[in-house]
């Protein structure tokens, strides 16, 4: 028998009925994000307005309630809870779009075309000659 904080004692029983908790509440969570999956993709296109940011946050969102599912206490709440954990994910998704936008540089076409360099006849060839020789054979 191992000792608690407050000196209680605790029994091998507890603790196998505390693993088989945290069992079930695993279980849970993988249960909801399975069945829910369709229905969250379609909130996140819409909420984010692209399929591509939306299967991200998706994937974000399934990952953290996984790594979080000890953090629920009550499994008859998992779909509240789930939707705490998908509200934190979309606040950290878009502060990220935010940065990631902010990092990015408009640029004007003269500045674009000023940046033309010649071009490296070693490169291209080494590139393009599978390509016409894919093209040669097609026609």
């Amino acid at each position: 028998m191992s000792t608690g904080p407050e000196g209680d004692e605790k029994r091998p029983e507890d603790e196998q009925n505390g693993s088989a908790a945290a069992k079930g509440v695993n279980a849970a969570v993988r249960r909801a994000l399975v069945e829910s999956r369709r229905d969250m993709l379609v909130f996140l296109r819409r909420r984010l307005g692209s399929g591509e940011e939306a299967e991200e946050a998706l994937q974000r969102f399934s990952l953290r309630a996984l790594e979080r599912a000890s953090d629920l206490r009550d499994v008859r709440t998992v779909r509240g809870w789930l939707g705490q954990v998908l509200a934190s994910t979309i606040v950290d998704h878009q502060r990220r779009a935010v940065r990631r936008r902010r990092r990015e540089v408009i640029m004007e076409q003269i500045d674009i075309e000023s940046l033309a360099v010649e071009p490296d006849v070693e490169t291209d060839g080494t590139v393009c000659a599978p390509l016409q020789v894919a093209a040669n054979a097609k026609a």
